[in-house]
């Protein structure tokens, strides 16, 4: 049995050395972290009644953070994935004349999975352009609060929708030194939620962010 596994410790250290040999001398391991402003703008037909009574506003803007880590092949071409938090976007409605007292607010939360292709153009010695495309699988959450007696209606809840969308983004970095890159980017999520459930908001964020290279 000891002879077995002297043999497979030795087998799976042989497939690493070939594995580590084979890797371009460029490629990089890199593991970051970003901060910035999501915007969630709201499909006006999921979420408007078109009362001239009912007075609405929302809050399309929060604070978005993001994990990732990524594998940079070269140069020119890398591969990454990561966690972001898109934050919550608020949709109010007040009732006026013969609907006045009347209060609701529709509270959107909402995340994503993703993993992307990222193509990159260094120019003047420590800067860089790039630009991703990948696939995010993003969840949404609506919760509601209405108080209403003037229309009869006093309601809460929530309602969960998840869907994968196409994710793209374009940003510029720079070497600050040789294993610490910052970035600025803007990031496209897509449209969260469906019609009937959740009610659609497209999904945006603009972040900065520190990379770190092994």
């Amino acid at each position: 049995m000891r002879g077995a596994n002297n043999k497979l410790i030795a087998a799976i250290l042989g497939a690493v050395g070939i594995f580590a040999v084979a890797l371009p001398a460029q490629a990089q391991v890199y593991v970051g972290a970003g901060l910035g402003v999501s915007q969630g703008k709201f499909k006006n037909s999921d979420f408007s009644f078109g009362d001239p009574l009912i007075s609405e506003s929302n809050d399309e803007s929060d604070t978005a953070y993001k994990l990732i880590v990524g594998y940079k092949f070269n140069p020119y071409f890398a591969v990454e994935g990561g966690y972001t938090n898109l934050g919550k976007f608020d949709y109010r409605y007040t009732g006026t004349g013969a609907f006045a007292g009347d209060t609701g607010k529709s509270k959107y939360k909402a995340d994503a999975w993703h993993a992307s292709v990222v193509g990159i153009l260094p120019f003047a010695e420590r800067f860089s352009l790039f630009g991703k495309l990948g696939l995010a699988a993003t969840n949404a959450k609506n919760s509601w609060d209405v108080n209403a007696p003037a229309l009869g209606v006093v309601d809460s809840g929530s309602e969960r929708k998840s869907r994968t969308n196409a994710l793209y983004g374009i940003g510029l970095g720079y070497d600050v030194a040789k294993n610490i890159n910052v970035r600025a980017e803007y990031e496209d999520y897509g449209r969260l939620g469906n019609e009937n459930d959740t009610g659609r908001v497209r999904a945006s964020v603009w972040s900065l962010g520190v990379n770190y290279v092994f």
